[in-house]
Protein backbone atom coordinates (compact mmCIF):
# COMPACT_ATOMS: atom_id res chain seq x y z
CA UNK A 1 0.00 0.00 0.00
CA UNK A 2 2.86 2.33 0.91
CA UNK A 3 4.03 1.70 -2.26
CA UNK A 4 1.60 2.43 -4.41
CA UNK A 5 0.94 5.58 -2.36
CA UNK A 6 4.57 6.67 -3.16
CA UNK A 7 4.32 5.47 -7.38
CA UNK A 8 1.35 7.84 -6.93
CA UNK A 9 2.74 11.01 -5.67
CA UNK A 10 5.61 10.64 -7.72
CA UNK A 11 3.55 10.59 -11.02
CA UNK A 12 1.41 13.50 -9.85
CA UNK A 13 4.80 15.34 -9.20
CA UNK A 14 6.65 14.22 -12.55
CA UNK A 15 2.77 15.13 -14.44
CA UNK A 16 4.34 18.35 -14.51
CA UNK A 17 7.11 19.10 -16.66
CA UNK A 18 8.12 22.46 -15.08
CA UNK A 19 7.84 20.50 -11.80
CA UNK A 20 9.87 17.08 -13.06
CA UNK A 21 12.66 19.71 -14.61
CA UNK A 22 12.79 20.75 -10.61
CA UNK A 23 13.26 17.29 -9.25
CA UNK A 24 15.68 16.42 -12.15
CA UNK A 25 17.64 19.69 -10.89
CA UNK A 26 17.47 18.76 -7.31
CA UNK A 27 18.71 15.19 -7.42
CA UNK A 28 21.50 16.43 -10.27
CA UNK A 29 22.69 19.24 -7.39
CA UNK A 30 22.84 16.36 -4.79
CA UNK A 31 24.80 14.09 -6.29
CA UNK A 32 27.39 16.57 -7.54
CA UNK A 33 27.05 17.93 -3.60
CA UNK A 34 28.45 14.63 -2.55
CA UNK A 35 30.78 13.64 -5.53
CA UNK A 36 32.45 17.25 -4.22
CA UNK A 37 32.28 16.06 -0.64
CA UNK A 38 33.39 12.60 -1.65
CA UNK A 39 36.18 14.41 -3.95
CA UNK A 40 37.23 16.79 -0.60
CA UNK A 41 37.41 13.80 1.96
CA UNK A 42 39.73 12.60 -0.88
CA UNK A 43 42.07 15.35 -1.42
CA UNK A 44 42.53 15.78 2.07
CA UNK A 45 43.54 12.05 3.20
CA UNK A 46 46.03 12.32 0.41
CA UNK A 47 47.26 15.95 1.59
CA UNK A 48 48.01 13.82 4.66
CA UNK A 49 48.51 10.87 3.64
CA UNK A 50 45.69 9.20 5.51
CA UNK A 51 44.71 5.78 4.30
CA UNK A 52 41.51 5.66 2.36
CA UNK A 53 38.43 3.89 4.03
CA UNK A 54 39.41 0.90 1.38
CA UNK A 55 42.79 0.59 2.44
CA UNK A 56 41.63 0.63 6.47
CA UNK A 57 39.23 -2.33 5.58
CA UNK A 58 41.51 -3.97 3.54
CA UNK A 59 44.42 -3.91 6.46
CA UNK A 60 41.80 -4.27 8.95
CA UNK A 61 41.43 -8.09 7.30
CA UNK A 62 44.76 -8.71 7.38
CA UNK A 63 45.34 -8.07 10.87
CA UNK A 64 42.50 -10.18 11.29
CA UNK A 65 44.50 -12.87 9.26
CA UNK A 66 47.39 -12.16 10.84
CA UNK A 67 46.08 -12.68 14.13
CA UNK A 68 44.35 -15.93 12.88
CA UNK A 69 47.21 -17.09 11.68
CA UNK A 70 49.72 -15.98 15.40
CA UNK A 71 46.54 -18.54 17.13
CA UNK A 72 46.80 -21.25 15.13
CA UNK A 73 50.88 -21.18 15.22
CA UNK A 74 50.96 -20.71 18.88
CA UNK A 75 48.54 -23.96 19.39
CA UNK A 76 50.45 -25.80 17.81
CA UNK A 77 53.71 -24.93 19.62
CA UNK A 78 51.95 -25.82 22.54
CA UNK A 79 51.11 -28.91 21.48
CA UNK A 80 54.60 -29.43 20.44
CA UNK A 81 56.11 -27.94 23.78
CA UNK A 82 53.59 -28.27 26.21
CA UNK A 83 54.39 -25.53 29.06
CA UNK A 84 54.29 -26.42 32.37
CA UNK A 85 52.81 -24.60 34.90
CA UNK A 86 55.62 -25.30 37.98
CA UNK A 87 58.80 -24.70 35.33
CA UNK A 88 60.52 -21.34 36.39
CA UNK A 89 61.95 -20.75 32.88
CA UNK A 90 58.89 -19.29 31.79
Amino acid sequence: MGMQLGMKMVSKLMADPDRAKAVVDVVGKAQQGRERINDGAHRLRNAGQLPSREDMARLSRHVGALKREARRIKDQLSQLLPINADDDHA
